[in-house]
């Protein structure tokens, strides 16, 4: 069995490029004397993005000394502000098998693939220790478990896993940094539907969404020959 990627040339349409690459993997694999050939075709990148800033308060534990040298807790609700990016890359793919001796389709396989990524970058500086912030004080917490945990929600459904003390850690560091494939992504947030892993940083540029969404291409092409392995 022989594969071939399709190579399209500029200045004639999709289809007939397509046809043409159809026709170079026949040729291909008739010159290894295969019995078939296994086609792909990678096109119709898109690109969507999305920014806002995210406007919300956290608590600031405080620690105050009184005149006889003890100490009391106290919590101050702190505004804050966080900008978010969101960023959409999908492409086509297409997968085809031939069986060259009869010159049919044996099975074939399009789908859509996509990766998405959401970048947030906090406006709001934060003094202290990371670990002094909080979504919501331990008397919230006493008196209205339920509003907590709507909170809690809301949070997790902007910032994935990325905890309260977590923002305020990475407001300490650089932003300047554009993300990259190692770079740490705290669980996904969800936008119309779609899953957006969070991270700190700058975006990227396409390429590297794209790479992120071609990452299981092959799994298209794997099935297409499992399907023909049944016909």
């Amino acid at each position: 069995m022989s594969f071939t990627s399709a190579s399209l040339a500029p200045g004639r349409s999709a289809r007939n490029r397509a046809d043409d690459s159809i026709e170079a993997a026949y040729a291909a694999a008739e010159d290894q004397e295969a019995t078939r050939v296994a086609w792909t075709r990678v096109h119709g990148d898109r690109i969507e993005s999305h920014s806002e800033t995210f406007i919300d308060v956290v608590y600031h534990r405080l620690h105050q000394r009184l005149p006889d040298g003890s100490t009391f807790e106290r919590w101050v609700e702190i505004p804050v502000l966080v900008r978010i990016e969101d960023r959409w890359v999908a492409v086509e793919v297409e997968c085809e098998v031939h069986d060259l001796a009869d010159e049919r389709l044996v099975a074939r396989r399009a789908t859509d693939h996509g990766a998405g990524l959401r970048i947030v970058h906090t406006l709001t500086p934060f003094p202290g220790d990371a670990s002094d912030y909080a979504l919501y004080t331990p008397e919230m917490w006493s008196a209205d478990r339920d509003g907590c945990r709507r909170r809690m929600a809301a949070w997790e459904g902007t910032f994935g896993t990325l905890t309260v003390p977590g923002l305020v850690g990475y407001a300490r560091k650089s932003s300047k940094l554009t993300v990259g494939p190692g770079s740490t992504r705290h669980g996904a947030a969800v936008r119309s539907g779609r899953n957006f892993g969070v991270t700190y940083g700058i975006l990227p540029n396409e390429s590297t969404l794209l790479q992120t969404a071609l990452a299981d291409a092959w799994k298209e092409i794997a099935a297409a020959l499992e399907e023909a392995d049944r016909s």
